[in-house]
C-alpha cells in the first residue's frame, strides 16, 4: 500500500521498492485510469529504500540502491524481458 522508494524506466514502467524486502515491484502505468497493473517482483541486493536507474547506460537496466545494514550503495542489472 505504500512504498519507499520508485523511479520510472525507459520502457514507461514504475520501479518501486518496499521498506524492508530485498525486492522490486515493478509496474505498469495505465493509459487511462488511476490504477497501477503489478508486473513483476523482482529479487535484488537491496533492502528497500531509495532506487536510482543509471541513465548513462544503454541497452542494459542498471539500478543503485542501498543495504542499509552494511552501509554500502550497491549496483546492480535488471535483466529485461527482451534480454
Amino acid at each position: 500500500m505504500s512504498n519507499s522508494g520508485a523511479t520510472r524506466g525507459s520502457d514507461g514502467r514504475l520501479y518501486c521498492t518496499g521498506h524492508d524486502e530485498p525486492e522490486i515491484y515493478v509496474m505498469e502505468i495505465p493509459g487511462t485510469g488511476y490504477t497501477l497493473s503489478h508486473v513483476e517482483t523482482i529479487t535484488t541486493p537491496v533492502h528497500g529504500q531509495g532506487i536510482a536507474i543509471d541513465r548513462t547506460v544503454n541497452k542494459k537496466l542498471i539500478m543503485y540502491g542501498i543495504r542499509r545494514d552494511k552501509n554500502l550503495v550497491i549496483a546492480f542489472e535488471i535483466k529485461q524481458e527482451h534480454d
